[in-house]
């Protein structure tokens, strides 16, 4: 028997607020219907409030959970708290991370163990659906399909763009973490699981298994999306390129030709904007353009900048709704390229 089969094999962190014990109880719920049940749950409460981490800790305690569960309480930090504390209290040899109002399927635990006994010691990787939820009077309610748009080929160019690993997606060795000083970046707000899935991507081997196993529920009045603003978003976006920036990368194959498209695309935008900017049409439309630019100005917002992947068409579409609205170019051009 393989030395991962004889030991726990994973630790299963659930960070909560104790908003919605109801959304808890579905998570919870998601996980004692496992096959695979070796595996232990630390639920991470993290409140300033002592009352609500006892009635979390109640909460769980009075579901009898088959699977050993343990509830922590974090009163200080930031998002990242919750899940470096309960990193600290795992037994596991493998950890996995599971929000409070997402759905495991069955298979998850089973599909992360048979990858981790098939690649030792490396991360696991499986497939995320996204699905539309509500709250209704009742409970919950799924508003929408299913959609599995997460790509189920771990692929690190594209990553540099955006995430494409939801966190409830991977499965990591507990020596990753202790030997190779891999944690959650406490400096950042949002974009944590990102951040976290790219320093894993530096240091570790990724293997895929193809498999949906979890349901990335968006809810449709709620989420972290609502709670943070616009700025704090694309603060946390360039943070975490400026950190991925700083390390090196291994690339597999395919990696060379994407380089190489991509600055083809690149090349091709600055051709043609310079083309563009030096032509007669638009040094002769300067003025109505100028005078148009502050006209709209009153009525729109400056636009914010694109968080990721941009096509060559979508950015030729971007570029010239941007310069119609009179930003300069170099404004366009680092908003959008850099």
């Amino acid at each position: 028997m393989n030395e991962i089969d004889d030991h726990l094999f994973l630790t299963v962190v659930m960070r909560t607020q104790g908003g919605s014990l109801a959304i808890l109880h579905e998570a919870l719920e998601s996980l004692s219907r496992q096959i695979d049940q070796n595996f232990e749950i630390v639920v991470a409460v993290h409140t300033d409030s002592f009352s609500t981490y006892d009635q979390v800790l109640r909460f769980v305690s009075g579901m009898e959970l088959a699977i050993c569960s343990r509830v922590i309480w974090v009163a200080n930090g930031g998002r990242t708290e919750p899940l470096t504390a309960a990193i600290a209290v795992s037994a596991g040899e493998y950890v996995a991370f599971l929000d409070d109002d997402d759905l495991a399927h069955p298979d998850w635990v089973q599909n992360f163990h048979s990858g981790a006994v098939q690649f030792p010691d490396a991360v696991v990787r499986s497939i995320t659906q996204q699905q539309q939820w509500a709250s209704s009077n009742t409970g919950t309610i799924a508003t929408g399909d299913a959609i599995t748009m997460f790509p189920g080929d771990f692929d690190l160019v594209a990553h540099f763009l955006g995430n494409q690993t939801p966190i409830c997606s991977i499965a990591v060795p507990m020596t990753a973490l202790q030997s190779l000083g891999i944690r959650f970046c406490a400096d950042l707000p949002v974009y944590e699981d990102w951040d976290f899935v790219l320093q894993l991507a530096s240091a570790c081997r990724i293997v895929d298994t193809g498999r949906v196993t979890t349901t990335y529920r968006r809810w449709e009045k709620a989420g972290s999306e609502s709670k943070h603003a616009s700025a704090v978003w694309h603060g946390a976006y360039f943070a975490v390129l400026r950190r991925a920036n700083e390390r090196s990368y291994v690339f597999g194959p395919g990696a060379a030709w994407a380089f190489r498209q991509s600055v083809i695309d690149r090349d091709a935008l600055k051709a043609k904007a310079a083309a563009f900017e030096t032509s007669g049409w638009w040094r002769m439309t300067a003025l109505p353009r100028s005078l148009g630019a502050k006209w709209r100005s009153f009525r729109a917002p400056v636009p914010k900048p694109h968080v990721g992947p941009l096509g060559l068409n979508e950015l030729d579409a971007e570029w010239l709704r941007r310069r119609e609205l009179g930003h300069s170019w170099p404004e366009v051009w680092q908003s959008l390229v850099e």
